[in-house]
């Protein structure tokens, strides 16, 4: 890529993120986000690298998560629910044959089982499940840049930036949601996927399938991401694409469970199959 590509790039993102922050309210650390810009593009000007802008998205992004952890409560009962059920896990019961109080009612566990596994550690240790899923959807951030470091740094730099600051994906990082988790799950199995393929390593090959079949035993949408990884397994290009695609077709999978809950007297009436 050009420098003059660069210099378009680099002003995309920071215009990108100037409009994103204006949406992210007043609070200190997007007021300090707001005073770096300038600064940035000072030192772009100098050195023509982009480090120092996906350093400043990965952090505010970072913090702009860890704030609204401190602004929000429980928005969604994901987590309360599955925090529930892993109680069940805990005390010997089977999971899939109890049931809870939910907001749509008394309600059986529809998520599948891998769900239980991941947040049992978490509930085990006395850490609350939505500072928990804060600190995942912070991590993918840093997943998200380091296959940008493995592909192309500037083509992922505009979705870098609308991921570590649209206002909804910080909201959703500790509304009570469980979306993070599968999300970070999805572009672990892609940087492991992408690193094995450059490094010739098989072994990251089984990782990123493993990791992918962790994944596919949490949420049932899962199974959407399939062909696209199958169709990018000796692609680098395609491959690379990936990223974006998994966190646009998780955002699809979330509107289309929010429909049909909508929509339906009884969420049960579909099988679970979007109760996300």
């Amino acid at each position: 890529m050009k420098h003059a590509d660069h210099w378009q790039t680099f002003l995309t993102v920071i215009i990108i993120a100037f409009v994103l922050l204006i949406h992210n309210g007043t609070e200190p650390v997007f007021l300090a986000a707001y005073t770096i810009l300038p600064v940035l593009v000072l030192v772009f000007s100098k050195n023509k690298s982009p480090w120092p802008l996906v350093g400043s998205l990965v952090v505010f992004g970072i913090l702009g998560r860890y704030t609204r952890y401190f602004r929000e409560s429980y928005a969604s009962d994901a987590l309360l629910a599955i925090r529930d059920f892993v109680g069940y896990l805990l005390a010997g019961k089977h999971p899939y044959k109890e049931m809870i109080m939910a907001q749509s009612g008394l309600t059986p566990f529809t998520y599948l089982p891998f769900s239980l596994l991941w947040y049992a550690p978490a509930q085990i240790m006395g850490v609350d499940l939505r500072f928990f899923e804060m600190i995942i959807s912070s991590a993918t951030l840093v997943v998200f840049a380091g296959i940008g470091v493995l592909t192309n740094i500037w083509a992922m730099l505009p979705v870098l930036s609308v991921v570590s600051l649209t206002p909804f994906l910080l909201d959703l990082s500790s509304d009570g949601s469980n979306d993070n988790s599968v999300i970070l799950l999805l572009l672990v199995s892609i940087c492991c996927l992408l690193y094995g393929s450059v490094k010739k390593r098989k072994g990251l090959g089984i990782a990123s399938a493993i990791v992918l079949g962790f994944a596919a035993s949490s949420k049932h949408y899962v199974a959407f991401f399939f062909s696209i990884l199958s169709r990018s397994f000796c692609s680098k290009k395609a491959l690379a694409g990936c990223g974006p695609k998994c966190i646009l077709r998780c955002w699809a999978s979330r509107w289309v469970s929010f429909f049909y809950r909508s929509s339906s007297p009884n969420p049960r009436d579909f099988g679970g199959v979007f109760i996300l």
